[in-house]
Parts: C-alpha cells; sequence; structure tokens
C-alpha cells in the first residue's frame, strides 16, 4: 500500500452523500463536512444535513484508486489539491471566508454582493 494523498471529487447535484456512502463501503478515508438545515412547513419543521461544500467530497486515496470514484456515475473529475502548504493555506482561507460569508447571506444579517463569488463557483456563459 502506498502513500495516500488528499483529492477533492467534483460530484453531481445532490450526489455528494452517494459517493461518500459509496467510497467509505470501498475502504477509503472520506471527509463530507455537513451542516443542519432547518425548513419550517406549515404544521411541521424538518431538519435537513446539507453539504458545506455543494458538488464536492474530500478523500484520501492512492492516486490509482482515483479512477475507481471517477467512474462511479455520482462523480465528475478528481482534482489533487495545489501542490504547497502556502498554496493550500490560501486555498482554506478562501473557502472558510466563503462558508462565513454564505452563512451570514443565509442568516439574513448581510446582503450578498452579486459581483462576489465563491471559490468554486460556476459562471454562466452567454446570455445577459
Amino acid at each position: 500500500m502506498g502513500d495516500l494523498l488528499w483529492y477533492v471529487a467534483h460530484t453531481r447535484p445532490r450526489c455528494e452523500k452517494k459517493l461518500a456512502e459509496y467510497c467509505e463501503r470501498q475502504g477509503f478515508k472520506v471527509t463530507l463536512p455537513l451542516y443542519r438545515s432547518v425548513k419550517k412547513y406549515q404544521r411541521k419543521t424538518a431538519v435537513f444535513e446539507k453539504p458545506l461544500f455543494p458538488n464536492y467530497v474530500f478523500l484520501q486515496l492512492e492516486p490509482a484508486q482515483r479512477l475507481r470514484v471517477v467512474h462511479r456515475r455520482h462523480a465528475f473529475e478528481t482534482h489533487q489539491p495545489p501542490a504547497g502548504v502556502r498554496a493550500c493555506r490560501n486555498h482554506c482561507q478562501r473557502l472558510r471566508l466563503a462558508c462565513a460569508q454564505r452563512r451570514e447571506c443565509r442568516a439574513g444579517r448581510v446582503r450578498q454582493d452579486p459581483s462576489a463569488r465563491p471559490p468554486f463557483s460556476r459562471r454562466r456563459h452567454g446570455g445577459a
């Protein structure tokens, strides 16, 4: 067994938990940070656990095992995080800032600036 490396798997929408469950069954180390979301309906309150980073699952596996994850229908591709401690530290700081801004926005404390996008957001091409 070789060295385990960290990878970020880009998943299809709402397939994060399915991919994490599959990887755990295969014996891979999986990290899927979740947060609790409360939705109030007319007669009841529902509590959901949602991924902190939608469409992303963090995996620790050998380079040869990477293809087993990509060939699942839940994942598009896997990326290795940026090399170097400084690059990883900057990357993590950007993610923490984006999460804090998203939480404040959802709580209604701060209006989200439409020009400020989280680090993994995708821009739509074409149209206005």
